[in-house]
């Protein structure tokens, strides 16, 4: 009896699922067969990357969403990332600003030192060459002197 009871079970669900997937197959929605949105449906869940009968899967080969549970949460896992990592280039952004800004201070600093330097050194070559000049004037007019005393000696005594 229970063989037989197996038997009639399977028969009549074969029965039933042969009547409704009649009956789905011809009912409409919109226009569309049943066949026609089941067809949209797999179209979509492929588009998505959802497995066929619409399940998430996530790609273990990935650095942040070998855990995701589903789109959403992958779009989260995403999310958060772009935000650690946003936020890490931010604060190595201030950290390289500040460098330079350091450095531009360090070279100004150097450069007006520099010049500093360079002025002083300006003014002590233009002070040694207006010593030299007066003295090469002297020498001059020491020697223009000397010509004359000469001359006055040589005209005295000849």
């Amino acid at each position: 009896m229970k063989n037989l009871f197996k038997i009639t079970y399977v028969r009549i669900y074969s029965l039933l699922g042969i009547l409704v997937f009649s009956f789905t197959s011809s009912v409409t929605l919109h226009g569309q067969t049943v066949a026609e949105l089941q067809t949209e449906i797999d179209n979509i869940e492929a588009g998505s990357g959802l497995e066929a009968n619409g399940a998430y899967s996530a790609d273990s080969s990935t650095n942040y969403l070998g855990q995701a549970t589903s789109l959403k949460n992958a779009d989260y896992r995403l999310d958060q990332e772009l935000g650690t990592e946003r936020g890490a280039r931010e604060l190595e952004d201030r950290t390289l600003q500040g460098n330079i800004d350091d450095e531009v201070t360090a070279r100004t600093g150097a450069d007006d030192a520099l010049q500093a330097n360079i002025d002083a050194e300006t003014t002590a070559r233009e002070g040694a060459d207006n010593k030299i000049q007066n003295n090469l004037n002297c020498l001059s007019l020491m020697k223009l002197r000397r010509l004359k005393i000469l001359k006055i000696y040589l005209s005295c005594n000849l």
